[in-house]
This record gives structure tokens, sequence and C-alpha cells, in this order.
């Protein structure tokens, strides 16, 4: 755990808040914190903001940091985004396909999974 996780865990157990624009890799990590010390407030508010911030421009970033934390709810929070707005991805993964071929492939690859 790293010591900015500690302390937002301390922030948030001692007053109940969080900053509003964590990266995402960052709620995945505060959500493993959570889970380990079963604090269920927090894993509840980690995985609303995970889910809250979804968007069409950042779901692949979210799953895989989802996948690389192990946290499975994150996870499946981030394919069922992508299943549900596939309308909205589709024009965009054009664009994907130009800029970077690995990010395309690794969106396919969990969404088969």
């Amino acid at each position: 755990m790293s010591s900015d996780a500690f302390e937002l865990l301390l922030r948030f157990l001692y007053a109940q808040e969080l900053p509003e624009n964590l990266a995402s890799a960052q709620i995945a990590e505060l959500a493993q914190v959570a889970d380990k010390f079963q604090a269920t407030g927090l894993y509840e508010h980690c995985l609303f903001q995970f889910r809250t911030g979804l968007l069409v421009s950042n779901v692949v970033e979210r799953l895989m940091c989802a996948r690389d934390s192990g946290m499975v709810a994150l996870e499946e929070s981030a394919l069922a985004y992508f299943k549900l707005n596939t309308h909205e991805f589709q024009s965009e993964v054009y664009v994907c396909v130009c800029v970077s071929v690995c990010v395309c492939v690794c969106v396919y690859i969990y969404i088969r999974i």
C-alpha cells in the first residue's frame, strides 16, 4: 500500500471525504485497500467514483487499471460500460485504430473473455 493510499484511507475514515478527481490507478488501489481493511463505505465510494467517471475516452485505461489491480467489481463495471455504449464506441474505434492498434486489441480481448 502506498503512502498516498494510506493517507486517503485515513482521510475517508475520519472526514468521510476524498478528492473528486482521483486517477484510475488511485481509485483501484484505494478500492484494494478498502477491501483489505473491510472499509465498506470507502469501497462503495471507490466503486461509485470509478463507475461515474467512465467515459468512452477513458474506459480502456480504466479497464486495464482494474484488471491490473485484480478488482473484479471495477473490471466488470468497465466492461459493462463498454458493452452498453458500443454505439458510441464504434465511431471512436476507427480513430483508436489509427492511434494505437494495441489498445483496440486489448479492448477486443477483454470483450471476448
